[in-house]
């Protein structure tokens, strides 16, 4: 996808997101590509992104997007994507309207990017990665998100 799309779908976003890694260097990176489609926070390791996360919904103020790299300190990354996806489940947030979770990691084994998906990412970014890959990525999962919410309300 072009740059010049992502900017325009930039302008019309406002999203919250939540970048999870613990290296600094990452979440700065991520955070450069990522500004332009809203406000991003920042989690050091999987169960400080488990916490922020409930905490944005209690506020009422979810986060939209979540880039989680798999190995963190704590708790990885696996462990904080099954926690969510069960906080989302428990509070009966529907699949469509569920926050996106794209995994970042170095890893690129056939089993993490499986259990990843099984264990309910939206997609897998490998790293290194540029802001193209990132947002060809957001592109991607957002699409999918829109699709299942339209087909879901034009269910009779």
């Amino acid at each position: 996808m072009p740059l010049e799309v992502s900017g325009q779908l930039a302008e019309k976003t406002n999203l919250r997101i939540l970048i999870v890694d613990d290296v600094a260097m990452m979440r700065n990176l991520l955070r450069h590509h990522l500004e332009i489609f809203g406000t991003c926070d920042f989690a050091e390791n999987g169960q400080q992104a488990v916490a922020m996360f409930e905490q944005a919904l209690q506020d009422k103020h979810p986060y939209h997007l979540i880039f989680l790299d798999i190995m963190l300190p704590i708790m990885d990354g696996h462990q904080a994507l099954k926690a969510i996806r069960q906080i989302e489940k428990d509070r009966h947030i529907p699949p469509e309207e569920q926050a996106v979770v794209i995994m970042t990691s170095a890893l690129r084994d056939r089993k993490n990017v499986l259990q990843s998906v099984e264990e309910g990412c939206d997609d897998y970014l490998i790293k290194p990665f540029n802001k193209k890959k990132v947002i060809e990525k957001i592109v991607k999962a957002t699409i999918r998100r829109f699709k299942a919410k339209q087909n879901k309300s034009s269910l009779p």
